[in-house]
């Protein structure tokens, strides 16, 4: 078969003078047309990515759904719920300030003033709820249905991302309930709507949607979650190419400028997205720090948290955030350079705890660790690969806590469902199913 590379129109003029042609094969930004008899081949360039076309059978969908709602509702309100609205969550915190008319403020639950500790997507979304609902137990309700529904949606969503990538729906499945058996409704954190954001982006690349879309979606992402945009710009880079990613970043700055902006006049600082880093890796790395967060929780936050300490939250609302995170980021490093023998020590348990924090988890990772090397010449296994390798970064140097991984664990589950649906594929003849 001979390919031949020319202008668009010359190669579909082409195809149109030879006669009938048949698709025959598809590439990221190519269609190859073949005319047997022949035995030559056109490659013409698309305008526009070509998308892949997924099949997830309605009834399949709606078991999903009824399946996945009253495990949801379970998790949440039954025994060992982790649903909380108290005022030491800090999102929480952030709502009520908004709702009180005091502004994006106050997150520690002691008066420290305008705050960029946080991005505002998921406050702003608790804030809407207690505006409308009340700060009283029907908006907790409501919360937990919030919850509930933007976990469904990221199972849905994960349907169709096998579908695409896997031509199955199968995997997907299988990825959906061990997810399911391993992660908690935690509607005072955004760790569900970053999964959500990350599935999103990872979908849009998948399907080659407009740029313009990609970018919008991966703006409200940022907003969500820092720490979803260094994985972010590798996924879509890897799917799509430098070109669209180009273009979708483009969007992406339009997005977040608002925010960025409101930094820059209330805080007077050029905060991009957040400024607690600082306040993080001092609290995980001194001389109480053990792995997990709540390694000497009490007395650590009894120091030198601003929610837990009243003389921190004062001195954090006399010299402003900025300078205090700054402050705590300089004491931090000071202290890593001092003991590098217990940083060293603290994140390799960190990197442990974070692929193995349950014996499910650590099942996932080890059946992601084989799919990822099945899938190493797909075009998505390298972006899923990328994902988990860069979103855990900075997490490796703080505090553990199994919420950090949620954003990204869909991407490992996934990866392990398609090792088990080809095992089941390749067992199943043998056993005459």
């Amino acid at each position: 078969m001979v390919l031949t590379k020319a202008n668009d129109d010359a190669c579909i003029q082409a195809v149109r003078r030879g006669g009938l042609y048949s698709q025959s094969a598809e590439t990221k930004n190519y269609v190859i047309f073949w005319k047997p008899k022949a035995q030559r081949a056109w490659l013409v360039e698309q305008k526009e990515p070509v998308r892949k076309r997924l099949v997830v059978p309605r009834e399949v969908l709606a078991l999903v759904i009824v399946l996945t709602i009253p495990m949801l509702v379970y998790r949440s309100v039954g025994p060992g719920s982790h649903a909380a609205f108290g005022g030491n969550y800090e999102h929480m915190a952030i709502a009520r300030s908004l709702v009180n008319g005091h502004g994006f403020a106050n997150p520690f639950e002691y008066t420290t003033g305008p705050t960029a500790a946080y991005t505002p997507v998921h406050p702003l979304m608790l804030a809407a709820i207690l505006f409308l609902r009340g700060d009283r137990p029907a908006a907790a309700l409501a919360l937990v249905l919030t919850e509930i529904a933007i976990q469904t949606l990221c199972v849905v969503l994960l349907l169709y991302i096998a579908a695409a990538e896997f031509a199955s729906w199968i995997p997907g499945a299988i990825a959906a309930g061990a997810l399911l058996l391993c992660t908690w409704p935690l509607p005072q954190w955004e760790s569900s709507t970053a999964g959500l954001a990350f599935e999103a982006v990872f979908l849009c690349a998948l399907m080659g949607v407009r740029w313009g879309w990609t970018g919008a979606v991966m703006g409200l992402g940022w907003l969500v979650s820092p720490a979803l945009g260094p994985a972010l710009l590798a996924v879509v880079w890897l799917i799509r190419g430098r070109k669209y990613l180009i273009a979708s970043l483009a969007i992406v700055m339009i997005v977040i400028a608002p925010w960025a902006a409101r930094n820059w006049l209330v805080m007077r600082a050029p905060i991009f997205l957040r400024d607690n880093f600082g306040l993080e890796l001092f609290l995980s790395n001194n001389d109480l720090a053990g792995t997990r967060e709540d390694d000497a929780k009490a007395e650590r936050y009894q120091r030198w948290h601003p929610g837990s300490n009243a003389a921190v939250a004062a001195e954090l609302a006399r010299v402003g955030e900025p300078e205090y995170f700054s402050r705590m980021q300089s004491e931090a490093l000071s202290w890593i350079r001092s003991h590098p023998a217990r940083f060293l020590q603290l994140t390799r348990a960190r990197i442990w705890m974070w692929w193995t924090s349950s014996w499910l988890v650590g099942g996932i990772s080890l059946l992601a660790f084989v799919g990822l090397w099945i899938n190493r010449r797909s075009t998505a296994g390298k972006a899923a690969f990328a994902g988990l390798l860069i979103f855990p970064l900075p997490y490796y140097v703080i505090q553990f806590d199994p919420r950090y991984a949620y954003p990204v664990l869909w991407l490992a589950a996934l990866m392990a469902g398609d090792v088990c649906f080809r095992l089941v594929r390749r067992l199943a003849p043998a056993k005459g199913v």
